[in-house]
């Protein structure tokens, strides 16, 4: 007992780094996650619900020119259109509002607490 007490005493410094160090380490252990997380929710087949996710470094996407060309190609073959321009109506609906310049009130006026109750049009009678 009395050589135990003494190498304690004389190995203090040493002894007093180990307690240090291994208190360290565990409260690292204790504050760290048990788990990574990812801090969106998705579900397979479910559209994204959150804003844009953007890598943070580009990587890129090697093609050939024929490649791209086939690809673009089946890509405007396959693309719903959504609307084609009319330019016939578009001159038609522009003489209409000319003609009809001469039949517009001085003092028209447009609700805008309820645009389509009374308006402009309303008021011309069309």
């Amino acid at each position: 007992m009395k050589y135990f007490k003494r190498n304690i005493l004389h190995n203090y410094n040493e002894i007093y780094k180990l307690f240090l160090f291994i208190v360290s380490i565990l409260l690292l252990v204790w504050l760290f996650p048990r788990e990574a997380t990812f801090k969106y929710e998705f579900k397979t087949g479910k559209y994204w619900m959150h804003e844009d996710l953007i890598a943070p470094y580009d990587f890129p996407i090697l093609k050939t020119q024929k490649e791209l060309l086939e690809e673009k190609q089946q890509k405007t073959k396959n693309a719903l259109l959504y609307f084609i321009f009319d330019t016939k109506l578009t001159n038609d609906k522009k003489n209409q509002f000319n003609k009809m310049g001469s039949k517009i009130p001085e003092r028209s006026y447009i609700n805008l607490y309820n645009p389509f109750s009374k308006g402009l049009f309303a008021t011309l009678n069309i």
